[in-house]
């Protein structure tokens, strides 16, 4: 009996010892937890601080005799309290045998701290909360980096949609990954509604890559391709398509970037510089030709006075021979007839000569590049007199039916002739351009009037028209309906410029089928403008993106 009562006795020794080592053991793993760790007691549906660790004494810079007893909703802050009551925390605590939550811990320096808490309640035998163990993370570096993520995201979102042309991420079956704003226009739709479709079944509503796609090409080869194409959306355009491949470290191609960039204004601008140079080609060639010419029909107009005056003297020679002989051949018609028709084709010679010298002085003056003298004295019947005859030639194949009306005892303006002749000969080419049928008429007048002190030029054609809701942009640069026939769209552009310079304005009236009638107003009191060159207008020197005469 007494040794079983020792043998009792020294296995509760034991027992104890191996508590206490078990607790010694215990408290060594809760200090040196790497993780902040308390032990609450539920008192009056409040989480009480029993117990914590040392890193979560030294994290928020408390002592461990002034944190005992506090609630654990006072080291929250108010967001993380607010969320704490809302979401019945304590009592989730007490029915799952789990909690896990993001939750805001406030230093003593006020330093906010992001943390993941872990809680698991100990229950006794009976099923009722003894206490509650929680583990608080540190999370704030994971914090700061999720939010340095989302603001690189934003700031490259921003970029991105900083971007005019539409911009397009795929990946390597053709799925969209990204878009910016460009892009989502382009499509006509939000980009939400994109991602992850094939990006031909959202642009060509097709089940294959579109015609030329080179993207399959660049994720195979790595390597960046630029191809031209007709518009995708609007097949009016013209587009430049730039793929670049996306690399990872290991230089696997695993996306590309596909850029669609509009160059129709680019590629007008461009076709107008080369048109351009060979005008100026043209012009030096015109200036060489027109002194040739000038040579050659000087001997014209020098020689034939001297061939009048040979046949003056030869006509009573052949008065006397007629009279004796009786009428006889010269140059294969009757003397009789050849007498009266000599000195007219004589006069149809210098007539011919001193038009062609004229012609030639118009083009000369016309294609002069000098500096632009807007103080000129300038007669509007002058200037209308010379432009018709510069597009006589066009006007008469036109038109059967051309009339031009001067005004008379017109008064002058100041300006430059040159300038206000490239007005008249636009607003003529426009006018015939504008005519389908001989029989429809073309009809130019000077005059003026009184009433607002104006002097007028009025252009007026009876050909297709202008539809009503274009009349409002034919003097937008680069507008134009004919495109296809080599309109720039530049041609009205350029005159409204003109006329303003010269301190007056350009009206249009028209109706499809009746025609169209334009008219230049030039002030007698305005003051014209120094400083015109020859340009095109303001919105074309600076780029303009308006479509681009009739």
């Amino acid at each position: 009996m007494t040794d079983t009562c020792a043998v009792c006795q020294a296995l509760k020794f034991r027992i104890r010892e191996l508590e206490k080592e078990r607790t010694a053991n215990y408290q060594e793993l809760f200090e040196r937890a790497p993780v902040m760790y308390v032990v609450l007691e539920d008192q009056h549906e409040d989480a009480v601080l029993r117990d914590c660790n040392a890193l979560f004494l030294a994290s928020l810079g408390y002592t461990r005799t002034e944190v005992i007893g506090w609630s654990i909703s006072k080291f929250y802050t108010a967001d993380s309290r607010e969320k704490m009551y809302r979401e019945q925390n304590l009592k989730r605590i007490r029915e799952s045998s789990f909690l896990m939550v993001e939750r805001e811990l406030v230093c003593r320096d006020g330093e906010i701290i992001h943390t993941l808490m872990q809680a698991k309640p100990d229950m006794d035998e009976r099923g009722k909360l003894i206490s509650i163990r929680c583990m608080f993370t540190n999370i704030s570096a994971q914090k700061r980096a999720q939010e340095q993520l989302r603001e690189s995201n934003h700031l490259l979102m921003m970029i991105l949609d900083g971007i005019c042309d539409p911009l397009i991420i795929l990946d390597r079956n053709m799925g969209i990954l990204m878009m910016n704003r460009a892009a989502e226009i382009y499509a006509g739709r939000a980009g939400s509604q994109c991602l992850g479709q094939k990006c031909h079944k959202i642009f060509k509503s097709t089940s294959r890559p579109c015609a030329g796609c080179c993207v399959g090409q660049v994720l195979g080869s790595g390597r960046k391709k630029q191809y031209e194409r007709a518009g995708l959306m609007n097949p009016d355009a013209l587009e430049r398509v730039t793929v670049y491949p996306i690399r990872e470290k290991g230089y696997h191609n695993w996306a590309a970037i596909v850029r669609v960039a509009d160059i129709t204004l680019e590629q007008q601008m461009k076709n107008e510089l080369i048109q351009a140079d060979k005008m100026i080609s043209l012009g030096i060639l015109v200036s060489g030709v027109a002194h040739e010419i000038n040579n050659l029909n000087h001997l014209i107009m020098s020689n034939t006075p001297l061939l009048i005056d040979a046949w003056k003297s030869s006509v009573p020679v052949l008065d006397r021979y007629s009279r004796e002989n009786g009428d006889f051949s010269l140059g294969g018609l009757p003397y009789s007839r050849m007498r009266e028709e000599i000195p007219q084709l004589f006069e149809g010679i210098l007539e011919g000569s001193a038009r062609i010298q004229r012609i030639v002085k118009d083009l000369k003056d016309y294609a002069r590049q000098e500096e632009v003298d807007m103080d000129q004295t300038v007669d509007l019947n002058h200037v209308v007199k010379n432009a018709v005859r510069l597009t006589r030639n066009l006007i008469d194949e036109k038109t059967d039916h051309f009339s031009l009306a001067y005004g008379t005892s017109l008064p002058v303006v100041r300006g430059n002739q040159q300038k206000l002749e490239q007005v008249v000969i636009n607003l003529i080419q426009n006018a015939c351009q504008a005519i389908s049928d001989r029989d429809q008429g073309l009809e130019i007048t000077t005059f003026l009037e009184p009433d607002r002190n104006c002097l007028c030029l009025r252009v007026r054609d009876q050909g297709y028209g202008i539809p009503e809701n274009l009349l409002t942009r034919i003097m937008d640069p680069f507008f134009t309906t004919r495109r296809g026939q080599g309109g720039t769209g530049l041609g009205l552009s350029v005159c409204q410029n003109i006329v303003t310079t010269h301190g007056g304005k350009i009206e249009v009236i028209s109706k499809p089928g009746q025609g169209s009638v334009f008219t230049v107003s030039l002030s007698l009191n305005a003051t014209p403008k120094a400083g015109l060159h020859d340009q095109a207008p303001e919105a074309f020197a600076m780029g303009s993106s308006a479509e681009a005469l009739l």
